[in-house]
């Protein structure tokens, strides 16, 4: 098919102030424009006949950041969601299985606005505010509830679940939280789904009628075990325990959900790693319980724990002396602490710089405080099997440590120093194709007429290249940073 017009465009976004020309050529002319908020590419016959070309920017950082194993979601600025890192499954669910290195656009949802991910290991649940839930990734066992056990490589609304509230998922299984009780979906064969016949997979979300008195505000998940925390400070576990991850004084697996005991204490927040659990509770005390191997109960042994085990108690600075814990978050094997001043202190494995630390700290038995992330005004932190992220109260995004699947969004091949904070895409855009169409454009001959071919970033300029076909001679502007 002979092609009219092939042209390949560079855009260039500078920090010249004005209007004027940048490059030309075959009749199309780009513009270098003042910075704007929005960032806009339009194109018209003259200057003030434009028509928009949207893209996707998120130069001001995020609003929410979620970690998963080997891979990384966030809430733009724009309330869309993105992903990055590593997509076996497709659990980035941007329509296949190839990683990503640049935080991408999950188009699916980009009409909804996403307040929570959760995607511990393969299989991802997405709530939104509408109180929607979407599954995608692995599949396998019925873990995305979608009645099929097989990779979804896009999120797909989950049926018949309404006024979900909040979201867990493990491997293989998953749960969702909403007014009316827990439900849950997929592999049974520790027990997770509640049901003594553990050859039982569950392939529908299902209700798990032990909870129907029982007023829960919010769920979690380890890699094989549920968690359930209740309005009066109680916590429900269930599922696989191997490690002590129950917390109930055993090791052995449980479908019934057993109470979690500390005397004359209320849990007010949880935070779960692949196989362990952290506590904070209404004494501002800290306790930990399973796996332990990675000092990541933070109480200076590498023993398990089958109950609740307070972590170490004098880790604080001097200047720290009587702050309370305000916050705390966990990775595979690690976790954070944050306090009332903002501090910020983390425990357990730090090989891969999850921690923040440098390698001189592989494992870190105790909290331990960390200048670095407490110098970026945290108010979140998280982390997956190497990497970790921080969100600041300035809505700024940071990740630290492995970025060996792309997880911190820095590109491929790009390695990271451990100890080192990097600011995440706080200049960078995603481009996507089309656009509004012009009068008398004909979508069949153009074949998408505005294409993008790749997406190039440095610290100062974007770079973006394009394939256009048959475009008639109209000028173009770019707006934006």
């Amino acid at each position: 098919m002979r092609k009219t017009f092939l042209f390949i465009f560079i855009l260039i976004v500078s920090l010249f102030l004005g209007t004027k020309p940048f490059f030309s050529y075959w009749g199309i002319t780009i513009f270098e424009t003042s910075k704007t908020k929005n960032g806009l590419v339009t194109v018209g016959k003259d200057w003030n006949d434009f028509y928009d070309l949207s893209f996707y920017q998120f130069e001001n950082g995020a609003l929410d950041v979620f970690a998963g194993y080997n891979h990384t979601y966030f809430i733009g600025n724009d309330y869309k969601l993105y992903s990055f890192g590593n997509n076996l499954n497709g659990k980035l669910g941007v329509g296949d299985e190839i990683n990503r290195y640049y935080p991408t656009l999950v188009e699916e949802l980009k009409t909804k606005r996403v307040v929570k991910v959760d995607s511990k290991y393969q299989n991802v649940l997405a709530l939104t505010d509408q109180k929607e839930v979407y599954s995608f990734g692995k599949g396998t066992s019925g873990a995305l509830g979608n009645g099929l056990s097989i990779n979804s490589l896009i999120p797909v609304k989950i049926q018949n679940i309404n006024n979900a509230i909040d979201i867990a998922t493990g491997d293989e299984i998953s749960a969702i939280l909403t007014t009316e009780g827990i439900y849950v979906s997929g592999k049974n064969q520790s027990g997770a789904m509640g049901d003594s016949n553990l050859n039982l997979n569950y392939y529908h979300f299902t209700k798990l009628s032990f909870f129907d008195d029982k007023d829960i505000v919010s769920i979690y998940a380890t890699m094989k075990s549920f968690f359930a925390l209740t309005s009066d400070g109680n916590l429900y576990t269930w599922g696989g325990n191997r490690n002590g991850e129950l917390g109930n004084g055993t090791f052995s697996d449980s479908h019934y959900p057993s109470l979690v005991t500390i005397p004359n204490e209320k849990i007010i927040s949880v935070s779960t790693g692949l196989n362990h659990v952290i506590i904070l509770t209404d004494q501002n005390y800290l306790y930990g319980f399973g796996q332990n191997l990675d000092y990541q109960l933070g109480n200076n042994t590498e023993n398990n724990a089958n109950r609740p085990t307070l972590v170490y108690q004098n880790f604080r600075t001097t200047n720290d002396r009587n702050k309370k814990i305000t916050k705390i978050g966990s990775a595979s094997n690690s976790n954070y602490i944050i306090l009332e001043n903002g501090s910020v202190y983390g425990f357990g494995d730090n090989a891969f710089g999850t921690l923040g630390f440098d390698r001189s700290k592989v494992l870190v038995k105790i909290p331990t405080y960390n200048a670095t992330l407490t110098s970026k005004k945290v108010k979140k932190l998280v982390g997956g099997f190497g990497h970790g992220l921080l969100l600041s109260k300035d809505n700024n995004f940071y990740g630290f440590g492995n970025n060996t699947n792309g997880e911190l969004g820095m590109g491929q091949g790009v390695t990271t120093v451990y100890g080192q904070v990097y600011q995440i895409s706080n200049s960078r855009v995603i481009l996507k194709e089309v656009i509004k169409m012009m009068p008398g454009w004909d979508i069949k001959d153009t074949i998408n007429v505005l294409y993008p071919l790749t997406t190039l970033y440095s610290d100062s300029t974007l770079t973006v290249l394009f394939l256009i076909e048959k475009m008639p001679s109209y000028n173009l502007a770019v707006y934006g940073s």
